[in-house]
């Protein structure tokens, strides 16, 4: 290993490796920036009052443009991608979201994390943390999920539970709907 705990968690403010840091063809914001950087990365989550009132989807929405800037960032030496999962989830609980990241499968975080950080426009991240908050879509994904993560085929980036629009469209029966012998 060879560092410390403490080093290797420590941030990467005031260094500047040699061709900067990148990994797996990654490139990351150097290290002097990093302050400038999470001033950016936070600024869709500052607004408290927004925040609090916001509706799931919106909360996703907003939640969901903060990782791709804080892995562009990069500001830790390691550890990243769990801190922001950590940092997301208790944003979601302070302002009354559950957010259980166990069910996304490690394959999908990490391809909705390279793709967010490479195209900040793209959704999947804000997708992600929806299926993270709903509980329909926890409960459909979680069985899903423990399987994705043992063939780590794109099939992790599947959505196993329709949206609510699609949902609500689906026919139901109630007991109105179904004619009952007379006694």
């Amino acid at each position: 290993m060879g560092r410390s705990y403490a080093q290797r968690n420590s941030n990467r403010r005031g260094t500047a490796p040699i061709g900067g840091l990148s990994k797996g063809g990654t490139s990351f914001l150097p290290g002097s920036r990093i302050e400038m950087g999470l001033d950016e990365a936070l600024k869709p989550i500052r607004d408290p009052e927004a925040l609090r009132n916001a509706t799931p989807e919106e909360f996703a929405e907003r939640a969901g443009r903060v990782p791709s800037e804080l892995n562009y960032v990069h500001p830790l030496r390691e550890g990243n991608g769990r801190a922001q999962e950590a940092f997301i989830s208790e944003l979601g609980r302070h302002y009354g979201h559950e957010i259980d990241f166990s069910v996304i499968a490690k394959p999908r975080m990490i391809e909705a994390s390279i793709e967010t950080t490479n195209n900040p426009s793209s959704p999947v991240m804000k997708q992600v943390i929806e299926d993270a908050m709903n509980p329909g879509r926890r409960e459909a994904i979680d069985p899903h999920s423990k399987t994705c993560e043992r063939s780590a085929k794109s099939l992790c980036n599947t959505k196993f539970a329709p949206p609510a629009r699609a949902r609500r469209s689906q026919k139901r029966f109630s007991a109105t709907t179904i004619a009952l012998p007379a006694l």
